[in-house]
Parts: C-alpha cells; structure tokens; sequence
C-alpha cells in the first residue's frame, strides 16, 4: 500500500439522501459526496497525484484537490479516516502482553466503581422470560441460597478497603452498591442492616441502588428507601395485558395490579422523590404499541429508564414464536420508529417507553468515545469494561464481573479479592475468541458486544455476525442524523436525560 493505510469508516445515508461517514479513529461523523468517497477508496493505493489523473475525467481538478486537502490535513491532524498497520500492531502488542502487574495498576489508578450484591438466587414470581431459569443454558438457576450478613459484610469491607486506597489520590472518587437478586426484596432486613453498616464504614461517598419487581414494597420499606436515597429501579412491562402476560407469580396469576398498588402508594406517600424508575422488557409478543399508549396516558408513572428485550442468548424461549408473530412484531417495531423520527424532528412529546425503546440502542453512538477518549489497552474493542470495574457478588461470596453473566468464569472471592490471574485469562480468551477481526472494524469502539453478550460455558462464543453489527449502526446512524439535519439540537441534552440508567446499566 502507498500510504501504509487502511479505509476505517462507515458510511451511511439519512433520509433525505445525505451521505457521511463514521471515522473510526476520531469517533467523529464527517460530511462527504461522490469525490470524497472515490478518494477514500482510492488513497491507500496511489499517491496524490495518481488520484488527480484517475479522477480528473469524473470531477472538475478543484474539487478533487479541495477534497484531497482536506484528507490529508485530517489524517495529519486527528490521524483519523484511516488506521495504520503500525497501530493495529501497537493494539495487537498490548492485547497479548498485558499480565497481572498491568492490571493491578490499572485498578489502583482508580478503575473501580460498583459492587453489585445478589443478596438472594430466590424470587417470589416465576417470569416466563428469567434468565436465571430453565430456559437459559448455562445460567445459574433460581435457588432458596441467600447471602448472609456475615458474607454482604466482608464484601462491602473489601470493596470500601479498595475506593479507600484510591481515595487518596483521587479524592473525588465515589463508589456504587446495588442490591439485586433474585427478589432482593426477600431480605430487607439484611439490605436494611447492609446499607446501615456501609454507610457507617466507608471513606467515600456511596450510592445505593436496589433493582426489584415491585411485589414486596410496603411503607415501612418505602419510606427506607427514601431516607437513604436509594435509586430504586421496578420491572413493570407495561400495560397489564403485556406485564401479566410474562411476570406471573408460582400459580401463574399475573402480578401488574400489586405492582401498580404499590407504585402508588409510593407516589402517593412521596410524589416529588426522584430515584424511582421502571425498568421494561418486551418480547416477540409484546404489544409495543399498547406499551407506548400506555405510558402516554399515564404521565403520573415514575420514569422508564430500562426498555429492552428478552436475550437470545443460549435459550430456547424464543422457539413459541411463529413467523407471524414476528412479522406483527417488526412491523410495530417500525411504525414506533417512525413515529420517533417524526417526533424528535419537530418537537413532538413522546412517551418515555418509546423515547428509551428507541434511545437504548442510540445511546452508544450519541456519547460515543471521541478524539483521544482511550479504551483500556487490554481491550481496546468493543463495548466492554474490563472484568473487576464492577464487581457481583454471589450469595456464597464467589465475585462475577457482572449480574448478567453465568457462574463459569470468576474473578475472585470476598476471602481474597479480585484474582489477576482469571481476570487475565478471560480477557485473553474473550480478544482471542471475539476480537480477531475487530481491528480492521471502524466501530469496534462503539460495537455492543461484551462478555455478557458472548457468554457461553466457561469460554467466549460470537452470536451476532460483524456485518449485521455494522449495519445496526449504519441504521441506527441514519436515525440519529435524519433527525439532526432537521432538528440540530434534537440530542443536545441526552445525557441528562440518561444520569438514572446509568446506576441500573453500567
């Protein structure tokens, strides 16, 4: 190659015929035409000049050399549009070299943040979609095991001990504690008692999250949860045809109307507290367009911050759905989509189900890594966090990195922390089995893939093909600029309006 260069971005059209692109290397979406795309093509083979000559009989020779200026001068300044083999071997390098002195470092220059505490594998519901039951292959499954004091206690103790240390060099450094289960719900006491001794013990300030289905809340719990400002997340599917059609209880009566009561009363009892929020999933036969009527109509509902649907990861559940059902599926899915298009475009209130059904899959690229953001060197593609960031702890004090993975690859214990060596493994294992190809990938900074999505029996398995990854993003892309180019500042305060999901999906 002439220039040492390989093409790295995607291109995509919005609605009205633009076209652009999506630099891979500056995270930045760059306006092109017709010349700017056959020098791209062209400019890893032949020098300036040869492209001149080649073109000049397509496009008048000031346009061409406008176009090419103005490569060249980003290439020289961002170092984007292209990636050099150089750089893909630097990422090859530290992808292979890293070790347990790396990681160490990494977490000790502050790069810890949540303990997520599965106080119970019980529930008091038996959804039809739990990922910790029957239908999913390698999950754990629902069990009667709860977490003691004793064990809650000494992982808070070794969490605490760790933002402690980074405390010291980084005084503003703040910790996270979520609640989660099972129905963590069925041991208020011991979350009660948790809560109170983490509050006593820790250095730094700390949040508290609990995520729950609602059944169990009373006053008494209520009214905790308020004095001590706990991010609260409920599951409620929306309308009581499609909640009840999935969340049931052992006798398979749906449990839409005690949610319901209860979220009342919490908002009766305390109307202007801002931590509580819906979490929603949906399936093949989920009725989303009742689901957004729904939450129109029903603005006095805390908001939704969680829309997504059931994972067709190692699970047999989808195997009820007839091709009719997903026809009528996509086709709901479509016309939602249209009407969000429309609305962002001219200032049109939606509800918040359909503004977090259509923004949970927008929200990577709209706060996307930019120019000079760095992803870990260990894991320089796609969308993880390196195992350790967060921490769950299972009942019997086992730590996973993260509540949405199965029990086949831990990365330590409340007895002796974080294990190095299986942090390093996994990370080895997961770039080898998943990452191969990703260096020649213009979003491998902004692909969804994690662990948990590739999560398979004690190794790493790639569900979704990397072309239809692309072409996600390619839509999701246009989506986002066909609105913009009508409505410029359609997403210009996006991030607040995604502060409470970051607790929940982080």
């Amino acid at each position: 190659m002439v220039n040492n260069k390989k093409k790295y971005v995607l291109d995509f059209t919005t609605e009205n015929g633009s076209k652009y692109y999506f630099d891979g290397i500056t995270g930045t979406i760059i306006p092109i035409n017709n010349i700017m795309e056959d020098i791209v093509e062209m400019y890893p083979q032949y020098n300036t000049e040869e492209i001149k000559i080649k073109l000049m009989s397509k496009y008048p020779i000031e346009q061409i050399q406008s176009c090419i200026s103005f490569i060249e001068r980003w290439v020289k300044t961002y170092g984007g549009i292209f990636i050099t083999n150089k750089e893909i071997q630097k990422n090859k390098y530290n992808m292979k070299y890293f070790n347990e002195i790396t990681l160490k470092q990494f977490f000790d220059m502050g790069n810890q943040y949540q303990l997520i505490i599965n106080i119970t594998e019980d529930c008091n519901l038996r959804c039809k979609y739990c990922y910790l039951s029957e239908v999913y292959e390698f999950t754990r499954n629902r069990t009667s095991q709860k977490m003691t004091l004793e064990t809650g206690k000494r992982a808070i103790n070794m969490f605490l001990k760790k933002l402690d240390e980074i405390s010291e060099f980084n005084p503003g450094k703040k910790g996270i504690i979520t609640f989660y289960g099972g129905e963590p719900l069925l041991e208020y006491l011991n979350i009660k008692e948790l809560i109170e001794y983490a509050k006593k013990t820790t250095t730094v300030p700390l949040t508290f999250n609990l995520t729950t289905n609602g059944t169990l809340l009373n006053e008494e719990i209520i009214d905790f949860i308020v004095e001590n400002n706990i991010y609260v997340a409920v599951s409620l599917d929306g309308s009581m045809f499609n909640h009840d059609r999935n969340r049931v209880y052992s006798n398979n009566k749906g449990s839409y109307e005690k949610i319901i009561s209860n979220i009342e009363l919490f908002r009766r009892k305390y109307p202007n507290y801002n931590f509580l929020s819906l979490i929603c999933v949906y399936d093949i036969k989920t009725d989303l367009i009742e689901n957004d009527k729904f939450f129109e109509n029903n603005d006095n509902m805390p908001p939704v911050t969680f829309v997504n649907g059931v994972s067709s990861i190692n699970t047999n559940y989808f195997k009820q759905f007839s091709q009719e059902d997903y026809k009528k599926h996509f086709e709901q899915y479509s016309f939602l989509v249209n009407k969000y298009v429309d609305s962002k475009k001219n200032h049109i209130k939606i509800s918040e189900y359909l503004r977090v059904l259509m923004e949970e899959q927008l929200c990577g690229l709209l706060i996307r890594s930019r120019h000079q953001d760095i992803r870990p060197p260990m894991l320089p593609y796609t969308n993880n966090c390196v195992p350790g960031m967060k921490i769950s702890v299972r009942a019997d004090g086992t730590y996973d990195m993260c509540e949405r993975v199965n029990s086949t690859t831990p990365i330590g214990d409340i007895n002796k922390g974080l294990n190095l060596t299986s942090i390093k493994n996994i990370i080895k294992d997961y770039n080898s089995s998943i990452t191969e190809e990703c260096d020649i990938c213009p979003i491998n900074k902004v692909c969804s893939l994690c662990f948990a999505q590739c999560n398979n029996d004690g190794c790493f398995k790639k569900y979704v093909d990397c072309e239809q990854i692309r072409n996600i993003n390619r839509y999701n892309l246009s989506i986002i600029y066909s609105i913009m180019e009508v409505n410029p500042d359609a997403y210009e305060n996006f991030e607040d309006s995604i502060n409470i999901e970051w607790f929940f999906n982080n």
